[in-house]
């Protein structure tokens, strides 16, 4: 089902993505992007919300973005320590919910993070139209 402006705009549908995953405790870090649909990520040159977990880097990093036009953003960063166990488990689970304020991550039930919207929503629904367009 694609997002559709109408529908992201007034959160209303479907705004929650929970992933349930293994990370080695040998891995040193991985990530999560969720960007527009295809073609429109420009090769993930539009990332509207980064989660990259770096297990080894300033004492363990959650690192959250975004990335507009080949350019990242302020980075959030949170202390692994913080946050539950990651890397190394069996199963994690993460949920992220896309709200009026941003996206909330959430890692094992327990709130860990939130990443304002950043995008402005006309600018996202004028790339989605014209993405719609491209279609015809």
């Amino acid at each position: 089902h694609d997002l559709r402006h109408s529908s992201a705009s007034s959160f209303t549908g479907n705004n929650t993505l929970a992933i349930k995953f293994h990370a080695p405790s040998s891995s040193s870090r991985f990530s999560l992007n969720l960007t527009l649909p295809h073609p429109l990520h420009r090769s993930y040159d539009r990332i509207l919300f980064h989660f990259n977990p770096r297990q080894f880097q300033k004492g363990g990093q959650l690192v959250i973005n975004d990335k507009q036009n080949t350019m990242w953003g302020n980075a959030i960063n949170v202390p692994l320590s913080t946050m539950p166990l990651m890397f190394g488990k069996v199963a994690c689970t993460l949920v992220v919910q896309i709200g009026e304020e941003g996206f909330d991550v959430f890692l094992e039930g327990v709130h860990c993070a939130r990443l304002e919207h950043r995008w402005d929503w006309g600018v996202l629904k004028e790339i989605l139209e014209e993405g719609e367009k491209k279609k015809v």
